[in-house]
């Protein structure tokens, strides 16, 4: 009975500590205690799973950090295209953290998987700073971090210039809700150097939080509100400066008029911008769409129309809690007690505008990217804080809510309702940990890591290309020159894009072709010195599904007249040269192709 007695009376007191948290509003420490503890979870988890997955590189991370090797060797990678490229579009402060990274001894590859679970913690931390800045209880400002960060390791865990955005996004709007200067111009500087369409997006609210419709006089011109505004201006066109400066060496920026006349910006194309009947869908797009990131975060990516229900539910979830929280500014001034209160005060009842100038900013800087499309890149860049403003905003909401219902009855509970309320606590708790542990790394791995090894075994000066997948790890993997591969083959900018296709022209020739002197003529423009081919290519001249979206509708017709030509002169070359066999792609040499090319013409063999 002893021990009976002494279990009801721990849990007695286990009961009523939860439903002390519970029902208190002024719990802190216990609260941001639980959310820093979430972001340590997720980042502990994310590197557990990222070191144990069998993947090597995250698919955008094979193009920011392709040119990287030159930091081990200045003479790698000299004069490559797709090095060069990706080096002039990596923002400076990101490259300058993947530089401080490998000062201190940590190569690319491997920062690339620690760096998303570094942010972890400090985005929760600020997710919850942010909600209570703007008047909600430390419970919901842990609720708030949790569906945050939930966002954020399933789908901001690219080692790439947007990892850095969900962290200072809130560092900026935590600025702008405690009236801070130089945090929040620090931020909006940090912001611009590595995502400048987001930081355009912040400059925005930045701007609009001058606007105070709820009170009199309507503009607020106070000294503080102009420093932030001010400093925040500047602070951004200092950090996006160099990032403009140097972006610009692959220019002209494509127009809509040369997508529509370019078949990788088709609807089967590497970068499907265009819709089946050619035209820019800026609501429901998959890469130009206005919803179409946190579309795909929050609904699932498909998307059939503008009235599709999920997209309307979207839409919902992203304007709901602004709306509310705004319109609360001006209840709140209607309140005598409320009017004298400062406007970051935690009250415990969520009100700001912040979050209705976020979709305002969001949706003109969109727009007006789509009018303008490719100029300032993709209207879904500016509406990215989309992904986790419902999160942040109307989730909480509803939170909030439940909060009003469930807190009084926690505090007039009986021991056995203290008791299920102690069960819900600690279940609700078990539920936000793994909700924040479902990780995502998302790290890719060659098909064949023999063919990489052998590539990367090459001399330093080597040039490789073909038609082949495992190319999409070249140069990150290899440290070779690669003449293109598709993932790394982006059109907006068709000075870089242009010289890629015209490569690409080449390698179709020299796959088709069964005239070898088109075959060394095509050879000898590309420097090349391997060229990999699929064995299946040998015996029917075709170009590979994944980069037929490249050619345009005349490339069927171009197949059909090389297959009535008989074989194709690689085909009958390929076994004198080939210098490897990796399942079923082989590695050609290319100088012993242009010889046999060379002694067939000599000898008049057609």
């Amino acid at each position: 009975m002893t021990v009976s007695a002494g279990g009801a009376s721990r849990l007695d007191r286990a009961a009523s500590f939860v439903a002390g948290r519970l029902a208190r509003r002024d719990e802190d420490r216990f609260w941001l205690g639980l959310t820093l503890a979430a972001g340590i979870v997720s980042c502990v988890v994310f590197l557990v799973a990222a070191f144990a997955s069998h993947g090597i590189v995250e698919d955008d991370a094979r193009m920011f950090l392709s040119w990287m090797g030159r930091w081990d060797d200045p003479g790698l990678l000299n004069g490559d295209l797709m090095a060069d490229f990706w080096s002039s579009v990596s923002p400076w402060a990101f490259r300058a953290v993947y530089r401080a990274a490998w000062w201190l001894g940590i190569e690319p590859l491997v920062f690339a998987r620690i760096l998303p679970a570094l942010l972890f913690p400090p985005t929760a931390w600020l997710a919850y700073r942010f909600v209570r800045a703007i008047g909600a209880e430390p419970i919901i400002g842990f609720a708030a971090a949790v569906t945050v960060l939930h966002f954020c390791v399933r789908h901001s865990v690219s080692p790439t210039p947007r990892i850095f955005w969900p962290l200072l996004f809130l560092s900026v709007l935590d600025g702008l809700a405690r009236g801070r200067i130089l945090q929040t111009g620090v931020a909006q500087f940090f912001l611009a150097a590595t995502y400048p369409q987001v930081a355009l997006t912040t400059s925005g609210v930045v701007g609009l939080s001058l606007f105070t419709p709820w009170r009199r006089p309507m503009f607020d011109f106070s000294r503080l509100r102009i420093a932030i505004v001010g400093f925040a201006a500047l602070c951004t066109v200092a950090g996006v400066a160099p990032f403009i400066l140097h972006s610009d060496a692959f220019g002209p920026t494509a127009t809509l008029a040369d997508a529509k006349d370019m078949p990788v910006f088709s609807a089967t194309g590497r970068d499907n911008v265009l819709t089946p009947a050619g035209r820019v869908d800026v609501v429901c797009g998959d890469r130009a769409g206005l919803f179409s990131g946190a579309r795909a975060g929050i609904v699932g990516s498909d998307c059939t129309g503008p009235a599709d229900p999920k997209l309307i539910w979207l839409i919902g979830t992203v304007l709901l809690g602004p709306v509310v929280l705004f319109l609360r500014m001006f209840a709140r001034m209607r309140d005598p007690s409320e009017e004298a209160r400062p406007a970051t005060s935690q009250t415990g009842r969520l009100a700001s505008a912040l979050p209705i100038y976020i979709v305002v900013s969001a949706l003109v800087g969109g727009s007006i990217a789509a009018m303008v499309l490719f100029e300032l890149h993709l209207p879904s860049r500016y509406t990215r804080p989309f992904l986790i403003l419902p999160g942040l905003v109307t989730w909480p909401l509803a939170f909030e809510w439940l909060r009003d219902i469930a807190g009084p009855r926690i505090v007039r509970g009986t021991r056995s309702g203290r008791i299920a309320v102690f069960a819900t606590g600690c279940a609700m708790l078990l539920f936000a940990f793994v909700f924040v542990s479902v990780v995502k790394p998302s790290l890719r791995a060659p098909r064949d890591p023999a063919l990489i090894a052998a590539i990367r075994a090459l001399p330093k000066d080597a040039v490789v290309g073909g038609f082949v997948g495992d190319l999409d790890f070249s140069p990150v993997l290899t440290k070779r020159s690669t003449l293109f591969s598709r993932e790394l083959a982006i059109a907006y900018q068709l000075g870089y894009f242009r010289h890629l296709k015209a490569r690409m022209n080449a390698v179709r020739d020299i796959v088709l072709t069964n005239d070898p002197v088109v075959l060394a003529d095509r050879i000898r423009s590309l420097g090349l010195d391997r060229l990999l081919v699929h064995s299946q290519t040998l015996s029917k001249p075709q170009i590979p599904a994944d980069f037929r979206g490249f050619f345009g509708k005349n490339l069927t017709e171009r197949e059909r007249r090389a297959g009535e030509s008989g074989p194709s002169a690689l085909s009958r070359y390929a076994a004198a040269c080939e210098k490897g066999r990796y399942r079923d792609v082989l590695v050609l040499d290319a100088a012993c192709l242009v010889d046999r090319s060379n002694g067939d013409r000599n000898a008049g063999t057609p």
